[in-house]
């Protein structure tokens, strides 16, 4: 029953609007991650002794609709 059937990608990677039929996917902010990354791996060497705390980190992610989701 492939009309039951729903995908969903991850990354919305430039193929996903391309292939037929278009892929529904999430967006995520891929720059902002590197940047996240970078300040805490600089806070981590600046603090070589004493090990950092864990720390919980959200971006907001985006859903990019396409047609592997759209009802019949």
């Amino acid at each position: 029953m492939p009309d039951r059937v729903k995908v969903v990608g991850y990354d919305d990677i430039d193929f996903a609007s391309y292939v037929a039929p278009t892929l529904t996917t999430v967006q995520i902010p891929k720059e902002e991650m590197g940047k996240t990354a970078v300040e805490l791996l600089c806070r981590r060497l600046e603090r070589q002794e004493e090990p950092a705390p864990p720390e919980r980190i959200v971006l907001p992610v985006r859903l990019c609709p396409r047609e592997t989701t759209q009802c019949s």
